[in-house]
Protein backbone atom coordinates (compact mmCIF):
# COMPACT_ATOMS: atom_id res chain seq x y z
CA UNK A 1 0.00 0.00 0.00
CA UNK A 2 1.49 2.57 -0.85
CA UNK A 3 -0.64 5.17 1.02
CA UNK A 4 -0.30 9.28 0.36
CA UNK A 5 3.14 8.38 -1.71
CA UNK A 6 4.05 11.50 -3.80
CA UNK A 7 4.38 10.54 -7.98
CA UNK A 8 7.66 10.54 -7.85
CA UNK A 9 7.79 8.35 -4.71
CA UNK A 10 5.35 6.01 -6.37
CA UNK A 11 8.11 5.52 -9.34
CA UNK A 12 10.90 4.59 -6.45
CA UNK A 13 8.49 1.65 -5.26
CA UNK A 14 7.63 0.19 -8.19
CA UNK A 15 11.60 -0.20 -9.37
CA UNK A 16 12.28 -0.98 -5.92
CA UNK A 17 9.53 -3.86 -5.45
CA UNK A 18 10.64 -5.41 -8.75
CA UNK A 19 7.53 -7.38 -9.61
CA UNK A 20 7.89 -9.08 -6.08
CA UNK A 21 4.31 -8.29 -5.03
CA UNK A 22 1.24 -6.50 -5.79
CA UNK A 23 1.19 -2.65 -4.74
CA UNK A 24 -1.80 -0.33 -4.76
CA UNK A 25 -1.28 3.66 -4.55
CA UNK A 26 -3.80 5.09 -2.58
CA UNK A 27 -4.77 8.42 -0.32
CA UNK A 28 -5.23 11.71 -1.94
CA UNK A 29 -5.76 10.53 -5.64
CA UNK A 30 -6.62 12.68 -8.07
CA UNK A 31 -8.32 12.34 -11.53
CA UNK A 32 -5.87 14.41 -13.32
CA UNK A 33 -3.01 12.06 -11.74
CA UNK A 34 -4.92 8.74 -12.53
CA UNK A 35 -2.96 8.14 -16.33
CA UNK A 36 0.33 9.41 -14.68
CA UNK A 37 0.10 6.86 -11.56
CA UNK A 38 -0.80 4.32 -13.96
CA UNK A 39 2.08 4.64 -15.95
CA UNK A 40 4.63 4.06 -12.71
CA UNK A 41 3.52 0.46 -12.99
CA UNK A 42 1.71 0.22 -9.83
CA UNK A 43 -1.10 -2.94 -9.98
CA UNK A 44 -4.08 -1.20 -8.14
CA UNK A 45 -5.16 2.73 -7.64
CA UNK A 46 -7.79 3.57 -5.09
CA UNK A 47 -9.77 6.45 -5.85
CA UNK A 48 -12.16 7.03 -1.69
CA UNK A 49 -13.38 10.44 -3.34
CA UNK A 50 -15.65 7.92 -5.75
CA UNK A 51 -17.78 7.22 -2.74
CA UNK A 52 -16.62 9.78 -0.20
CA UNK A 53 -19.98 11.71 -0.78
CA UNK A 54 -22.71 8.81 -1.71
CA UNK A 55 -25.69 8.52 0.03
CA UNK A 56 -25.66 5.25 1.80
CA UNK A 57 -28.79 2.49 0.83
CA UNK A 58 -30.31 0.26 3.62
CA UNK A 59 -30.37 -3.17 2.43
CA UNK A 60 -31.55 -6.24 4.06
CA UNK A 61 -31.30 -9.87 3.16
CA UNK A 62 -33.81 -12.60 4.26
CA UNK A 63 -32.72 -15.98 4.60
CA UNK A 64 -35.22 -18.78 4.70
CA UNK A 65 -34.49 -22.05 5.86
CA UNK A 66 -36.47 -25.08 3.12
CA UNK A 67 -35.68 -28.15 4.04
CA UNK A 68 -38.06 -30.80 3.74
CA UNK A 69 -40.03 -31.94 7.04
Amino acid sequence: MLDNFSLGLIERAVALNNGRCKLEASGGIREELLVKIAKTGVDYISVGAITKHCQAIDLSLLVQDHLPT
